[in-house]
């Protein structure tokens, strides 16, 4: 289970592993903050006493143990002059303990391809945005449709190629891939199922192990957190009806390219998209096996509904 709290952003931090460095390694430096981040701050492990820690992981368990059926809303008008991106996200689970689960997000942000870096970023200076435009959006909250086993999110984006920055507080900085959201398209950019980046022989706590080290030492993370990973595969049949808001309107499949590099500016651990097991391959974010797609299908019992 993964506990997050906001916390304000005053600075960025950047780092450009070697390729050597494996994930998770690189260290971020300081640097004055130069981005508007919005609303966007990056994500941190809470921490605190074990009491506390206890008392949250009683309380998100209790909110996630309720049942949820499947919802969808639909209070976005289409400005068809603008740039949409659609993606499904699946839930995170037993990212800390054994049989948890938290809403799966990805953070998404503007790149240049020129410079090979976030706009603004340290190999891209030149490409810096004004103080009110959108560099980054983190897609995790407000999904138009949900499930028990994954949410759907219908977002307006400036026109630009993108960069899949990172998921959580891990930053896909050695290795992710672009796309392209021109004006007037809605642009489909799949499933993503992320999960813990685990080294071998490694694997989330049980119940009785996390409450004992929320007890003892305030908190359940273990010693050595480990990055997130994605897996992709195209949005199916099986997966959400498009909300009513796209009734009528034609999608555009993600013009994927791989391989791009840029700064850890999300201030955490550091990860290829698609994981270790990618490491020198020339897809960073493999297709999910078509026997894990179906088994993750048929645990989604609800059906989402407009």
């Amino acid at each position: 289970m993964m506990w997050f709290v906001r916390m304000p952003a005053s600075k960025n931090r950047s780092v450009f592993p070697s390729a050597d460095e494996g994930p998770g390694r690189a260290k971020s430096r300081l640097l004055p903050r130069r981005f508007s981040l919005r609303s966007n701050e990056p994500l941190v492990f809470a921490r605190g006493s074990g009491f506390f820690s206890i008392l949250r992981i009683f309380t998100l368990w209790l909110a996630l143990a309720l049942p949820a059926a499947a919802t969808a809303k639909d209070k976005m008008a289409i400005d068809p002059a603008a740039a949409y991106v659609l993606v499904e996200i699946e839930h995170l689970k037993d990212a800390v303990l054994k049989g948890t689960t938290a809403p799966g997000a990805i953070t998404i942000a503007r790149y240049d391809p020129v410079g090979g870096d976030v706009r603004g970023g340290d190999k891209s200076p030149g490409t810096l945005l004004g103080k009110k435009e959108v560099l980054r959006i983190v897609l995790g909250s407000k999904p138009v449709a949900k499930s028990k086993e994954a949410r759907l999110y219908l977002v307006q984006v400036p026109a630009d190629t993108w960069v899949i920055e990172g998921s959580g507080t891990t930053a896909f900085s050695l290795g992710s891939r672009t796309f392209t959201a021109a004006p007037g398209q809605i642009v489909d950019l799949g499933r993503f199922h992320p999960s813990v980046d685990w080294l071998e022989g490694e694997g989330p706590k049980d119940m009785a192990s996390g409450l004992m080290g929320a007890a003892f030492f305030g908190s359940v993370n273990p010693k050595d957190l480990r990055p997130i990973k994605l897996d992709w595969r195209p949005r199916g049949a099986s997966d959400f009806p498009l909300p009513p808001a796209l009734a009528g309107k034609t999608l555009v499949a993600a013009d994927y390219a791989e391989g791009a590099k840029f700064g850890n500016y999300l201030g955490g651990l550091v990860n290829r998209i698609g994981g270790r097991a990618t490491r020198g391959q020339g897809v960073v974010s493999p297709v999910a096996p078509a026997s894990d797609v179906a088994a993750r299908v048929a645990a989604d019992q609800s059906e989402p509904t407009p």
